[in-house]
């Protein structure tokens, strides 16, 4: 969870470490719908695991899709955040 108060701070640049395996490959994906709340997901390309969230309130700052898109997040083995 300290990750995503990393990555939902547009102020700091990458690259992220996997809490994981300390790759540097986290990418992550958010989809918003009306006042910037939705879900998201961040996931390591390295090892393969992540996360899948929901109820994200996401800065304006940060890139996001329509809560409506059609694009999708990589298969990931999902862990319990910590």
């Amino acid at each position: 969870m300290q990750l995503l108060q990393i990555i939902l701070d547009p102020t700091v640049e990458p690259p992220l470490l996997c809490p994981h395996c300390d790759g540097q490959t986290v990418e992550h994906r958010f989809f918003v719908g009306e006042e910037r709340l939705g879900w998201g997901a961040v996931w390591c390309d390295t090892c393969n695991h992540g996360v899948q969230l929901s109820r994200v309130a996401v800065p304006t700052e940060i890139d996001a899709e329509p809560i409506s898109s059609e694009n999708s997040i990589p298969p990931f083995k999902i862990v319990t955040p910590t």
